[in-house]
């Protein structure tokens, strides 16, 4: 992403969320979930996910590589101990 600096990684994001789509539906045959786990799913998928890669996504281009890397890897330490409150 880091070298489509003058592109759109934004495309990026969008298309490995699909393969990634593509890959797991096999798995999701016989289990479908229900009305409510439906809507929590389409939930996190917007908020948590679609929100936090698009911005991700925009600010890769604002970043040097260095930071770009390491912001990911500080959210997931910084904030995983406020999963379990």
């Amino acid at each position: 992403m880091r070298r489509q600096k003058e592109g759109s990684p934004v495309q990026s994001v969008i298309l490995g969320n699909l393969m990634t789509a593509l890959i797991c539906l096999p798995f999701m045959i016989g289990r479908l979930p229900s009305a409510p786990n439906t809507t929590g799913l389409a939930f996190m998928g917007i908020f948590q996910l679609g929100l936090s890669y698009l911005l991700y996504s925009k600010a890769i281009q604002q970043v040097r590589a260095v930071e770009a890397s390491l912001i990911p890897i500080l959210e997931a330490l910084g904030l995983n101990p406020l999963a379990g409150c």
